[in-house]
C-alpha cells in the first residue's frame, strides 16, 4: 500500500466467457494517504480485437503486468491504470449492483471523466467475491472483496481486464453512496441489472 501524500482507490468489472472473466482498474487522487489507498502490480489479460474468450485460449503475449492505483474520495473513485505501455486515468462514481444472485454487496463505477481514446467496459467491485464472477487463476478470492476493471483502447480495440483482491480497501462508503446515488437518480433496477451484465461480460450493449 502506498505511503505518502495521495489517496488513492481502485474499481473492477469482470467477465465471465466459456471459462473466462475479464476485468479492468480505475484511478483517484486524493489529498492525504489512508487505508483506502491502493498501488501495486497486477497482471492483465488483453482481449485483442475485443475478442472475448476464456482465460485458459489466450496467448501468453495476451498476459501483461502492470500497475494499478486508486483512491475514493468524495463519493467518487479516481484511478490510474498502466500497462502494455498503456496509461488510463479516469475519475467514477458508484452505484450499486441489483443481481440477487451475489450474496455480497456488489457496487458499479459509471465514468465520470476517462483518458481520451479509452472507454470503459467494467469497472465493478463485489464484497464476497462468487466463483462465477472470477478468473480461474483466481478462484483463492471466493468470499474475498474484489475489483474488476475492463478497460478498452478505442483504436486497436484490445480490451484490458485486471481482477484484483482489495481486502485493504474499506467498502462502506462506496456501498453507502451507491445506494444513496441510485435513490437520488432516474435508475431502475432493471437499468442496473442490464450494466452489471455488460460489465460481467464485456459486451456493449
Amino acid at each position: 500500500m502506498k505511503e505518502g501524500s495521495g489517496k488513492w482507490f481502485l474499481a473492477l468489472g469482470g467477465t465471465v466467457a466459456g471459462a473466462a472473466v475479464i476485468a479492468a482498474g480505475i484511478w483517484i487522487w486524493g489529498p492525504e494517504a489512508s487505508e483506502t489507498d491502493f498501488d501495486q502490480e497486477v497482471s492483465a489479460l488483453i482481449f485483442r480485437d475485443g475478442k472475448i474468450q476464456p482465460a485458459s485460449d489466450l496467448d501468453p503475449s495476451d498476459r501483461a503486468a502492470g500497475n494499478l492505483s486508486f483512491t475514493y474520495e468524495d463519493g467518487a473513485l479516481s484511478f490510474q491504470f498502466s500497462c502494455d505501455e498503456k496509461n488510463v486515468n479516469g475519475t467514477v462514481n458508484p452505484l450499486p449492483g441489483q443481481n440477487p444472485y451475489y450474496e455480497g454487496d456488489v457496487v458499479l463505477f459509471i465514468p465520470e471523466t476517462l483518458a481520451e481514446g479509452y472507454s470503459l467496459m467494467s469497472c465493478r467491485i463485489e464484497t464476497l467475491a462468487n466463483s462465477a464472477s472470477l478468473l480461474p487463476d483466481n478462484l483463492d478470492y471466493e468470499g474475498h472483496t474484489i475489483l474488476a476493471l475492463g478497460i478498452r483502447d478505442d483504436e486497436t480495440q484490445d480490451i484490458y481486464y485486471v481482477q484484483e483482491c482489495i481486502d485493504s480497501v474499506p467498502a462502506e462508503d462506496m456501498v453507502a453512496d451507491a445506494r444513496e446515488n441510485f435513490e437520488a437518480s432516474e435508475y431502475t433496477e432493471e437499468d442496473m441489472y442490464a450494466l452489471e451484465h455488460r460489465y460481467i461480460t464485456l459486451m456493449e450493449q
